[in-house]
């Protein structure tokens, strides 16, 4: 491979500098308190290409050296006077002495080298790094399925992807005493959606990853990176899994709700007309009746109906009448008169205003006193048969005396409840 190719390789596929700067300002919250807590903070660099790294470090008070195999790479960075010389990176490590660094880096080298080079390459670094001191290997993610199939296998000079997982248990295998995931470049807004789809689920996990190990020190250096150990980084393909099946059943449910709202919603409306239309002509019908209660002539008819409403319930027997035994034998005027006596008795105060104000239906009324007369000679006539049939005296009207009179429910008077009324007109 010649010299330039590799820089201008990544020069077309991993960003410009300016880029690749800007995305690593997520190391810093490690960087400021391991810069005030491990004095003085030497720093190596692995495989540090264009220098992107070298320069953060600088600028963060890091003492910093860069180490690359790449001639092409070592030219960008001697063009800014950065600190970098040729040279291997385990060949560079070795030459460390031990507890001698603050910070160990390697960015996109570990997918690069074998996988027992790479076991060299966290022990050695162990063994050069002070107290309290961290390791941070960048690397493709694996998580990330278009990662995984497709733009790992565009730089020729990768081995093979390495999951988190296995990256993770190789530093604390090594020795180290805490590890920390931290995904790297994805969508700031993925998550922010309310729902995602099959695409943002295979390509919107974060693109790179990092294991940031630190070494073993005392409690005090330990809790000063606690804060930056405890934060969470990046999107996993297992929230957007999850979140991709939330958004699934959402949507399905909006069908389901649409689909439910369709059947229902033309039975639904002749129900909602139907009753409309039936509490109208339940309304007109109240209107009706209540104007009818208010007539003149349902007031006028009143005492009548419910005279007329007694006499059929006497008639049906809905209403008995105590009579003694043995029961007189009277004719059927003599049944009827004391039971239409007290009807029209009740009715006198309720007729006799109305009576007054319509002289027509005096008149007609009238024709209730010449039947009051005609059930007085019938009980005239029947006033013998009565006495024999009693053992005693009967009034005028052909009834026992009061006594008997009030067990047949009738109020024995010498003139009928009648005359007495119309004799007051």
């Amino acid at each position: 491979m010649s010299d330039s190719f590799y820089r201008a390789f990544e020069e077309r596929y991993r960003g410009s500098r300016e880029m690749i700067k800007a995305r690593q300002q997520a190391y810093l919250p490690f960087l400021k308190p391991l810069a005030d807590t491990t004095q003085p903070p030497l720093a190596l660099d692995l495989g540090c290409g264009r220098g992107e790294w070298l320069e953060v470090l600088l600028e963060n008070g890091f003492a910093a050296r860069g180490v690359d195999l790449d001639a092409g790479m070592l030219e960008a960075c001697e063009a800014l006077g950065l600190p970098a010389e040729k040279g291997e990176a385990i060949a560079a490590l070795q030459a460390l002495d031990d507890d001698s660094q603050a910070l160990v880096s390697g960015f996109h080298i570990v997918e690069h080298i074998p996988f027992e080079s790479a076991q060299v390459l966290i022990s050695e670094a162990l063994r050069a790094l002070r107290p309290g001191g961290i390791l941070i290997l960048e690397t493709p993610n694996p998580e990330n399925i278009v990662v995984a199939g497709s733009s790992f296998y565009l730089d020729p000079t990768h081995e093979r992807p390495l999951p988190h997982q296995l990256l993770s248990f190789m530093a604390e295998f090594s020795g180290f005493a805490r590890t920390r995931v931290i995904r790297l470049q994805e969508d700031p807004q993925l998550l922010a959606r309310e729902e995602i789809g099959v695409l943002d689920v295979l390509t919107g996990a974060s693109p790179d990853y990092a294991i940031v190990a630190q070494k073993q020190a005392p409690e005090e250096q330990m809790a000063a990176l606690d804060e930056a150990f405890s934060r969470h980084y990046g999107v996993a393909l297992d929230t957007l899994a999850r979140k991709y099946d939330v958004s699934v059943d959402h949507r399905i449910n909006q069908m389901l709700v649409m689909q439910l709202e369709q059947v229902v919603a033309a039975p639904l409306a002749q129900a909602q007309e139907r009753i409309a239309r039936l509490e109208r002509e339940r309304d007109q019908a109240l209107e009706q009746r209540q104007a009818m209660l208010q007539s003149m002539s349902w007031r006028i008819t009143g005492p009548l109906r419910r005279a007329v409403l007694l006499a059929r319930k006497v008639r049906q027997g809905r209403i008995s009448i105590p009579r003694p035994r043995p029961r007189p034998r009277l004719g059927a005027a003599g049944r009827v008169r004391p039971v239409m006596a007290r009807a029209l008795l009740g009715m006198r105060s309720r007729l006799l205003p109305i009576v007054r104000k319509y002289p027509w239906l005096k008149a007609r009324l009238r024709r209730f006193r010449y039947l009051d007369h005609r059930l007085q000679g019938l009980f005239a006539r029947s006033k013998a048969d009565a006495s024999e049939l009693f053992g005693m005296p009967c009034d005028d009207d052909g009834l026992a005396p009061l006594a008997l009179g009030q067990r047949i429910g009738h109020q024995a008077e010498r003139k009928s409840p009648l005359e007495s009324w119309f004799s007051q007109q």
